[in-house]
């Protein structure tokens, strides 16, 4: 089957529905709209977490929930489908207090480092920005968590939702069964991770130091051995810059050329660009 955006969101609808959040596919298909014009504030994105389906085994009480819904940017025909896997959609109180939602009961919905955006692209997620649009110039790319629900596990915030499932490993297989179904729809020809974390918990093995030639931390997964996972150094304002640096210096840029922090960014799209055309 040709892979189509009319025929991925209607696939993506009935996993978001059946596995992650049962909301009506007119919100969904609304959020979209409302994101593909970048106008997040026409669309409903608060939500009661008892439509969180109960796949994503959520603890007795939840604090600060969030849903990040699979984005893309680019052409769906182009050269190359790249699919980019970040740990959990991240959230925090400030947000909750501006949109005036239940700490406790409410669920905000969102894209993957809230690309959606553009106050976030021109601001705080910047350097994912920049990575992802010039990589979609000529690719299709396709962002998506290991882990589509965000919480603390009590207003304490002192243990996250991917620590909490790494000490539930009954439940992983079923968070895990859903990325699957997604790989599987997409059908990537390259897969992408930010930060020791994605990488670690996507393939269950130990990290080699990321600062290193993208080649030699290539991998596999099991169920889908055909298909190359790169993991890059983490974009995140909390990486130190020495890490970054040390990174694409190993992956032969000029740093000269890359000075700024959102121009790192485009650093890490010409180190995956590089790695596509040779």
């Amino acid at each position: 089957m040709i892979i189509t955006i009319k025929n991925l969101t209607e696939e993506l609808i009935k996993i978001i529905q059946s596995d992650i959040i049962n909301i009506p596919k007119e919100n969904i298909l609304d959020l979209y709209e409302s994101w593909s014009q970048t106008n997040e504030k026409s669309s409903k994105w608060v939500f009661d977490k008892k439509n969180i389906s109960e796949k994503q085994f959520l603890p007795l009480n939840p604090y600060l929930l969030g849903i990040d819904f699979p984005y893309w940017f680019g052409n769906i025909s182009a050269k190359k489908r790249i699919m980019v896997i970040g740990i959990d959609p991240l959230r925090n109180e400030n947000v909750f207090n501006k949109v005036k939602a239940d700490k406790n009961n409410d669920v905000l919905i969102g894209t993957p480092y809230a690309l959606h955006s553009i106050k976030m692209r021109e601001g705080r997620t910047r350097p994912y920005w920049e990575f992802i649009n010039s990589l979609s110039q000529d690719h299709f790319v396709y962002l998506t968590d290991i882990y589509k629900t965000f919480f603390y596990t009590d207003s304490s915030k002192k243990e996250r939702s991917y620590v909490y499932y790494k000490q539930h490993p009954s439940k992983l297989s079923s968070i895990k069964n859903i990325l699957e179904q997604e790989i599987e729809l997409l059908k990537p020809d390259l897969i992408i991770t930010l930060g020791k974390e994605s990488i670690v918990q996507l393939t269950e093995q130990k990290c080699n130091k990321l600062s290193r030639n993208i080649s030699l931390n290539k991998t596999h997964l099991k169920s889908f051995p055909n298909i190359p996972i790169i993991p890059l150094v983490h974009l995140s304002g909390a990486t130190r810059k020495a890490n970054i640096i040390d990174f694409m210096i190993a992956n032969n840029l000029n740093t000269s050329n890359f000075e700024k922090r959102w121009q790192y960014g485009l650093g890490y799209s010409t180190i995956i660009k590089n790695y596509i055309n040779r």
